[in-house]
């Protein structure tokens, strides 16, 4: 049936606290996780919602089948709902793009003038497969 997490909510449900937050890039989907990113605008005065500042970008990680947090991003030793998305710094960010050079995954997405890397749950080496070794 698949899953959702509504955006620009209120946090009670364990749904996102940041008014006027949206998708802006595709999100793509590797070991198993959904990565993408959101922007959550500052609004400069609560009079016009046409005037707004930087504001900040989030990345998301989530189980792909489930929805549910797979990275401890805040690092308390704990898998909960606030572990589905972290703080990449301000600005709108763009999509994670998967690298994997000389066999080392990376993920990298630009915010700000900067460059981030998602925490993945795998980097090691991905061994190649072709017919002859399925076969």
């Amino acid at each position: 049936m698949g899953w959702l997490i509504q955006l620009n909510g209120n946090a009670s449900d364990g749904v996102s606290q940041y008014p006027g937050e949206k998708c802006t890039a595709s999100p793509n989907v590797f070991a198993g996780v959904a990565n993408y990113t959101t922007f959550a605008p500052t609004p400069v005065n609560t009079q016009s919602v046409c005037t707004m500042s930087t504001g900040t970008g989030y990345t998301y990680s989530l189980q792909y089948q489930t929805g549910s947090s797979v990275i401890d991003l805040n690092q308390d030793g704990h898998l909960t709902v606030s572990d589905r998305s972290i703080s990449i710094g301000s600005g709108m960010p763009s999509g994670i793009v998967i690298t994997v050079i000389n066999g080392i995954v990376t993920g990298y997405g630009g915010v700000a003038g900067g460059v981030f890397s998602p925490t993945l749950t795998i980097n090691n080496s991905i061994v190649p497969l072709d017919w002859r070794i399925v076969f």
